[in-house]
């Protein structure tokens, strides 16, 4: 009865180290990705370089984005420009104004408008907030477009509508 079991006990030791040389042998899953080949390499890297360029484009005086302009020039016997957009700073609470430069050409058909920005007194949230921007004043010329900068950039070109 020893002698059986002790044989049993020697089968049953074989038995599992015979289970384990098996499972070695048994292909295990890998987590590794493939490598790139060299074309989809590249195209990766310029799509990259793509985003980060179009991200990259900063505007002028800290404005975040603009949208919504228009300038229109009315007909009347005291012609006037009225242009109107909206910007986007960084925090609530900037006195926004635009304002035709003193010095602009007799018979310009491009006017210029100069962006002014007053920062608030005191803390502000630092949140992303739209500020409308307003312009209206007597017309000198018979405008075309109107450009809008600030601290002496370009922020944009606007086409008047007569």
């Amino acid at each position: 009865m020893k002698v059986t079991h002790l044989l049993a006990t020697a089968a049953l030791a074989i038995l599992l180290a015979a289970c384990q040389l098996l499972a070695a042998c048994q292909p295990t899953a890998t987590t590794e990705t493939p490598m790139a080949t060299t074309e989809e390499a590249a195209a990766t890297t310029e799509s990259a370089a793509t985003t980060e360029a179009s991200a990259a484009v900063t505007l002028p005086c800290g404005v975040l984005a603009q949208r919504n302009w228009g300038a229109e020039l009315s007909s009347a016997s005291s012609p006037s420009l009225t242009v109107s957009g909206e910007i986007d700073l960084g925090s609530p609470g900037y006195g926004v104004s635009l304002a035709r430069a003193p010095d602009e050409a007799a018979g310009a058909t491009t006017t210029l408008l100069t962006l002014a920005l007053r920062p608030p007194s005191g803390m502000q949230a630092q949140v992303v907030t739209s500020h409308p921007v307003r312009y209206f004043g007597p017309a000198g010329g018979q405008y075309t477009s109107v450009q809008i900068v600030c601290d002496g950039a370009p922020l944009t070109t606007i086409n008047v509508t007569h």
